[in-house]
């Protein structure tokens, strides 16, 4: 049961290792977006205010990477859901896992004490 115990600790472990590196990709795709959000508005304000027009394959392509980085970002974020449902399944299995030792250990001092009798 203390092989299980550790193993289920270092699952935990895995999980919140997975959980944060998940979290912190998310946040590094969200700034991405973030910057080629402005940088889209910056080059679409800059063609207002000169008048001219630029290539729209630079526009249609700064689009395009933002889309695929909104879609990894909403993929990253499903992992991350899908992690966390794992912690708290891990969460309650490692609380039975618990019970059980508990129920282990009543067990022996139940037999100790019926030992102890029979003596």
């Amino acid at each position: 049961m203390v092989a299980d115990l550790r193993y289920f600790n270092s699952l935990e472990s895995e999980v919140d290792s997975l959980t944060s590196q998940l979290e912190t990709q998310k946040r590094q795709f969200v700034n991405e977006i973030d910057r080629l959000s402005r940088e889209y508005y910056y080059v679409d304000h800059m063609n207002a205010i000169l008048g001219v027009y630029t290539e729209f394959d630079e526009v249609t392509n700064l689009q395009c990477d933002y889309l695929e980085l909104l879609q990894k970002c909403e993929c990253l974020e499903a992992e991350l859901s899908k992690s966390k449902q794992m912690s708290k399944s891990f969460e309650s299995v490692q609380k039975h896992a618990i019970n059980l030792e508990l129920e282990l250990q009543q067990c022996k001092e139940k037999v100790k004490n019926n030992m102890s009798f029979k003596v």
